[in-house]
């Protein structure tokens, strides 16, 4: 590979790319110098298997851990624990039990959560409860549960439960609705139908974990055995280690084939057809207003507001309605016509509703591939609507193997599959991560939990401390263990976030378009849905970009303050701002963007896109032990091999390349000047001045926030020696510098740049 210096240093040819890519304004130079840092794909056998330290290794995995199996029932014994999972040696294994059918004079409840499970259709629990004497469906709207979930997506909820009512009505099944508090709820149901069974599903998402909580607290003191279930696509797995190339091994040991649908719709109707084949209404109201109303006036005032005004916008794909026929039908229609007729009826893009519909208007709605798919179905998955064994079952033409080579072209049904395939391996993957990983060592300090955003499943971390929020984004190909050293030194006195962006770390990595605007969105959803109060924001590379994005939509009551580590993102003297103004005739991008729109822009076919993404990530493989080290010029010992490893195994997962292709086609973003001028707050600069990318725009990016920050005396800047990644490199500096910062902000007394920090930014403007 040809080399050549900046900064004195040999920089590889691929980075030197990179760099000019940010230097042209699409949309993967917004992501900036971050590209470098950590992207990589590497298929390796995993060091946690193989020579890693006695603290990461893995010597035995005897615990019984609770974890979601395919197509499983497990009848919960108070006297024991639910172990699903089972560790032998390396290894985590996961086991199916067969279901066991409800007794002929059994009384079956049914608990619908809404976590994989609004349908009829490959129903574990309604298959076992359907040679129950009596049978009845339970759904409760948990007030504490929904509390700070968005309005929308109470509404999308509401339709799933009222079709859910209406086909079980029409199968002999009444669904009780209910509002109130979930475990309250359900033990007043199992008492008053004198219930003998209840049947539950169960997945990653924290809102899930915390019902299926509740629901323990529920069945406490009673005999009532609860059994969970859930809807996965392998029986059977033992899993070495949470690298994706070890699941797919551990897949095909376990047979390609994946577990059959229930056929619990058919034993429905031969139980209705037995009773003389009469409907049955369930009790409870439905009313999406009414629960909209009753959950704003939990909410507070502020965030009520807040989330109301966020409630106008929507990302292509999202809709107000869900339900088991509609995803039937929409699923009809896509084997029908395929991914680009999808496209074309479902994925429209409308100036009205967002930023990112714009931005995908303005490429003429090139989608890639699988997208119309994943936007389309992603909530549907989620809320249970569809079976993704349904998926596997019908889309029976076409599709190479997950990790096929760069040129292969999947038919829709072959994108369709790959689509669900990737979401199990991320369900399995949280399930793991939700026992505290065994497989890792990485998580003093703090929880991992898990998030569902617009269908998706997305990793989060909190800590365990209490006080001030401070929510922390990563670069590009990072992910939230990059801040592992701040947890420890913020853990005192504060409440930390930290969230790994969709696309990286062990979030989901759906085929997308990934834009700016998407991700802003999702940093917004995660204050306002996870955090749930105000929340400082932080971020590194296009994690600071982002969270920039974020707080101007935010504002100052739920973004107090900023920090930014090395961001990316443009920013220029303000007089060149004023002459791009100019030339925009006097508005902003993002008022360009609500009126007018952008003009269209001619991309690549997606097939080079994909081939691009998928090169650059090829490219980078080899080049990570390399590259950490001289990203971290002060201390290049912190980039340690847990960040190695992390790096490599996050960009194993399926369709991470999807990120680098969306750049090569977007317009460009915002520039921080826009950004800064809307969200007009106090912001900290915690700027590595060593920062080996960019050829030196660091130390320009550093001293123009004065500048071009609308109130100068709210800008700190604090100047660090180090590299690119200054709050992994000089974590001790940042999270000082982040202290006092939140604690003056809080008290009204931001504190100000010293004399020698703004002598050196004058030195460096000059």
């Amino acid at each position: 590979m040809r080399v050549f210096s900046i900064a004195r240093r040999p920089v590889p040819l691929i980075f030197c790319a990179a760099i000019l890519f940010d230097a042209a304004a699409a949309y993967v130079p917004s992501m900036g110098p971050g590209l470098g840092k950590d992207l990589a794909s590497h298929t390796r056998p995993s060091r946690l298997a193989t020579n890693a330290s006695p603290r990461t290794r893995v010597a035995s995995l005897a615990t019984s851990l609770r974890a979601s199996t395919p197509a499983t029932l497990l009848e919960k014994d108070p006297q024991r624990g639910t172990g699903m999972f089972r560790g032998g040696g390396q290894a985590v294994v996961i086991e199916c039990e067969e279901i066991r059918a409800c007794p002929a004079d059994g009384k079956a409840i049914v608990f619908f959560s809404g976590a994989g499970d609004l349908r009829v259709h490959d129903h574990a629990g309604l298959a076992a409860a359907a040679s129950a004497g009596a049978v009845r469906g339970l759904f409760v709207f948990d007030t504490d549960l929904l509390r700070l979930s968005s309005d929308r997506s109470v509404r999308v909820l509401a339709s799933a439960v009222e079709d859910l009512r209406s086909s079980l009505a029409a199968l002999g099944v009444p669904l009780d609705v209910r509002v109130g508090d979930m475990e309250v709820e359900v033990r007043n149901a199992v008492q008053a139908l004198g219930g003998t069974h209840v049947y539950a599903h169960h997945g990653p998402e924290d809102s899930a974990q915390r019902g299926m909580e509740k629901l323990e607290k529920a069945m406490t003191g009673s005999r009532v055995p609860m059994v969970q279930w859930n809807t996965g696509l392998r029986k059977t797995l033992r899993l070495r280690s949470d690298d994706y190339a070890d699941y797919l091994k551990s897949r095909e040991e376990a047979g390609a084939t994946a577990v059959a649908e229930i056929q619990s719709e058919a034993a429905l109707q031969q139980r209705l057809a037995k009773q003389g084949g009469e409907g049955a209404e369930g009790e409870g109201e439905i009313s999406a207003d009414a629960i909209v109303a009753l959950l704003s006036r939990g909410r507070g005032e502020q965030l009520a507001a807040q989330m109301a005004a966020r409630g106008k916008w929507r990302n292509i794909g999202a809709t107000d309605e869900a339900g088991e026929n509609l995803a039937l039908t929409l699923w009809a229609e896509y084997l029908a016509g395929g991914e680009k007729k999808m496209a074309e009826a479902r994925l429209v893009p409308d100036g009205a509703l967002g930023l990112e519909h714009v931005a995908l208007d303005s490429i003429m709605a090139r989608y890639s591939p699988g997208e119309a798919f994943n936007r389309v179905f992603s909530e549907l998955l989620a809320l249970g609507c569809l079976s993704p064994r349904r998926v596997l079952a019908t889309a029976t033409t076409g599709g190479l193997p997950l990790d096929g080579g760069f040129l292969e072209r999947r038919s829709s049904e072959g994108q369709a599959r790959e689509a669900v395939e990737a979401r199990e391996w991320h369900r399995v993957l949280g399930e793991v991560d939700l026992q505290g990983n065994p497989l890792r060592d990485d998580s003093r300090h703090l929880t991992f939990r898990y998030w569902r955003w617009r269908g998706h499943l997305l990793r989060y971390a909190e800590g365990d401390g209490a006080g001030q929020a401070v929510t922390l984004i990563h670069g590009f190909g990072a992910s939230s263990h990059q801040w592992d050293r701040a947890f420890e030194l913020l853990n005192d006195g504060h409440k930390v976030f930290a969230l790994d962006l969709l696309g990286f770390g062990h979030s989901e990595k759906p085929q997308l378009t990934y834009t700016q605007y998407l991700w802003e969105d999702m940093v917004e959803d995660f204050i306002l849905e996870v955090v749930g109060e105000p929340s400082f924001l932080a971020g590194n590379s296009i994690g600071g970009f982002t969270a920039l994005s974020a707080a101007a939509n935010l504002g100052n009551v739920f973004c107090p303050g900023l920090i930014l580590c090395n961001s990316a993102g443009r920013m220029v003297p303000m007089d060149v701002y004023e002459q791009e103004m100019l030339e925009r005739g006097g508005v902003t991008l993002k008022q360009k963007m609500l009126t007018t729109g952008l003009p269209q822009k001619a991309s690549p076919s997606e097939a080079l896109l994909t081939l691009f993404g998928k090169g650059v990530i090829k490219l980078l493989q080899p080049q990570v032990p390399k590259v950490l080290p001289w990203l971290y010029v002060q201390k290049p010992e912190n980039a340690d091999q847990k960040l190695e490893d992390n790096i490599l195994r996050d960009s194993n997962d399926p369709g991470g390349f999807s990120v680098i292709a969306s750049g090569a086609k977007l317009p460009p973003p915002r520039t921080k000047n826009e950004l800064l001028a809307d969200y007009v707050g106090p912001l900290l600069v915690t700027q590595g001045l060593n920062d080996p990318l960019g050829g030196g725009i660091s130390k320009t990016r550093f001293y123009l926030y004065p500048e071009v920050h609308p109130n100068p005396e709210q800008v700190t800047l604090i100047p660090l020696q180090s590299g690119h990644c200054p709050h992994h490199e000089t974590p001790e500096e940042v999270c000082a510098a982040i202290r006092d910062f939140v604690a003056g902000v809080n008290a009204g007394s931001q504190p100000k740049s010293t004399p020698e920090a703004l002598a050196l930014a004058l030195s460096l403007k000059q």
